[in-house]
């Protein structure tokens, strides 16, 4: 009981942020807003964490809604995929070391804590990894959750800025029926606990997309996801995002929150200049490279690209792949240094 009662409470937090930032045009309210509300919140001291069953029906509903924009249009243009994936794999190299050498000489971070605080991604990988090396994970934690909750908030208005769209899809499609939706969802919770076992990254997310765009492709079944379940996805979504300052003090906060903020930004104009390349060379629209490549969580960044008028399969493919190459980037640059026993 307690737990639904706390469940109720980060979601009427959520719905409330997705509420103030629809009134004042925020782009992209229902992630926007929630992110930046639970966060305040839990700054100020609430315990806010979200069930997980609840958090994986939201990350395959988004996935599944990426599935329905996947066309065989999408598909052929893949082909470019491999050149921007190079690309990508430089541009976090750059990143890392450009955000890792200012948080050791702006902010006196040791080498350890700087490369793993300046690691554009994989959250839960890198975490680990400070637990069996000499690094402070308390700043590494912080630092991380800056990150994606400021990148969360920026793109949505860079790409205001640049002319893109960040409302919702139109439902003038005609929406999928409710039983096709319901066996897509069984499928898709069933490839995402196999994807699982096979440790892909966001994988309820990609078990969602996979069984979505192979029924919409074989045309077993058509229609796009309707509103009504896109935006509670969303909101939820931004909660996740939010709950990650759940018992963050402002004391914690003052120490990480200026070099949090100062080496996403540095990352994103670093990520911004090579979607360019891409953007220019390919002659694929800016605002989708942009969000492909920015270090932004992956689901956030995956349901961000169903909120703009992206490509969601790009975008999901470099985000999946980012976290691949951090894989064996980031133990790369750290070397091979342990945690001295005590």
């Amino acid at each position: 009981m307690r737990q639904i009662s706390d469940t109720a409470i980060i979601l009427a937090i959520a719905a409330v942020g997705a509420a103030i930032a629809s009134l004042i045009g925020f782009p992209a309210p229902f992630l926007t807003g929630p992110a930046a509300a639970v966060s305040l919140a839990g700054v100020a001291g609430a315990k806010l964490n979200l069930p997980m069953p609840l958090v994986n029906f939201a990350l395959i509903m988004i996935g599944m809604s990426i599935g329905t924009g996947v066309t065989p249009e999408v598909i052929d243009t893949a082909r470019q995929w491999p050149a921007s994936f190079i690309v990508l794999a430089l541009s976090l190299v750059v990143i890392m070391i450009a955000t890792s050498r200012y948080l050791m000489r702006a902010h006196g971070y040791d080498r350890n804590t700087a490369l793993l605080s300046a690691a554009p991604g994989h959250l839960s990988y890198v975490l680990s990894l400070s637990s069996d090396l000499d690094a402070d994970i308390r700043k590494v934690s912080i630092v991380q959750s800056i990150r994606v909750l400021a990148i969360t908030l920026i793109i949505p208005v860079a790409i205001t800025a640049m002319g893109g769209s960040t409302d919702l899809p139109s439902t003038a499609l005609a929406t999928m029926e409710p039983l096709a939706i319901a066996l897509i969802f069984v499928a898709s919770l069933a490839a995402g606990m196999l994807f699982k076992k096979l440790q892909v990254p966001a994988a309820l997310l990609i078990g969602g997309m996979v069984i979505s765009t192979f029924t919409h492709l074989t045309g077993i079944v058509s229609g796009v996801m309707p509103n009504w379940l896109q935006m509670p996805a969303f909101l939820v979504m931004g909660a996740m995002i939010g709950s990650r300052f759940s018992g963050v003090t402002p004391q914690m906060l003052k120490s990480s929150v200026t070099a949090g903020f100062a080496i996403t930004v540095l990352a994103t104009a670093l990520a911004g200049a090579f979607a360019a390349i891409i953007a220019i060379s390919l002659g694929l629209p800016m605002t989708q490279v942009l969000i492909a490549f920015v270090p932004g969580g992956v689901e956030a960044m995956v349901a961000m690209a169903v909120l703009l008028d992206a490509d969601p399969a790009f975008v999901a493919a470099h985000h999946v792949m980012r976290l691949f190459i951090l894989t064996a980037l980031v133990p790369l640059l750290l070397g091979r240094q342990k945690k001295p026993q005590t």
